[in-house]
């Protein structure tokens, strides 16, 4: 089997088996009364791929710069990528955290491997609780068998997920946070 379609079956086994596995109200994030979520104005950023923008109760889900520079990004090491084989093979992956929903952290994971000679780069995105609470992607990985992945598909990457606004705001920062930082490694 080929790593295109090993990644079509996992996205597919993961799709199925997060059917009712859906995240309620956060107790975290939405705790976080002082923390601004602007997902209009000049505090929002501007998104051209309107492919990559979902929209929840009549509000689009942007990515916001003051989100963004609360977080931090981290390029996963040997060890990281080595536990993103389960995937496929990847030149270099990084890490944001999202933060806690219902007692459990989130982080977007980016994966870059480079095709064709290096003149195109495939990435794959992902949602995951795999990195554990610690803070840093060199934690303790939960093993794969206790974690959860869900595949970020580039035209509706959070249709997924079933958080509420401010939540997919945090996750869509991260997610630019994520592309930004592999676009300049790159």
């Amino acid at each position: 089997m080929n790593e295109r379609h090993r990644a079509i079956l996992v996205a597919a086994v993961l799709s199925l088996s997060l059917v009712g596995c859906t995240a309620g109200p956060s107790t975290s994030l939405d705790d976080a009364s002082d923390e601004s979520f602007a997902i209009e104005g000049t505090d929002a950023m501007e998104e051209p791929a309107a492919d990559d923008q979902m929209v929840t109760q009549n509000r689009p889900v942007l990515s916001d710069r003051d989100v963004m520079a609360s977080m931090s990004c981290v390029e996963l090491d040997e060890e990281g990528l080595e536990r993103l084989r389960h995937f496929g093979w990847f030149d270099r992956a990084v890490s944001v955290e999202v933060g806690e929903v219902d007692g459990t952290t989130w982080w977007v994971v980016a994966a870059e491997r480079e095709v064709d000679g290096g003149l195109q780069e495939a990435r794959y995105e992902y949602l995951t609780d795999a990195l554990g609470k610690e803070g840093t992607p060199t934690a303790e990985w939960l093993d794969s068998d206790d974690a959860t992945w869900i595949v970020l598909e580039s035209g509706n990457p959070w249709k997924s997920v079933d958080w509420d606004h401010d939540q997919l705001v945090r996750a869509q920062s991260a997610l630019t946070l994520a592309r930004e930082t592999l676009s300049k490694s790159g």
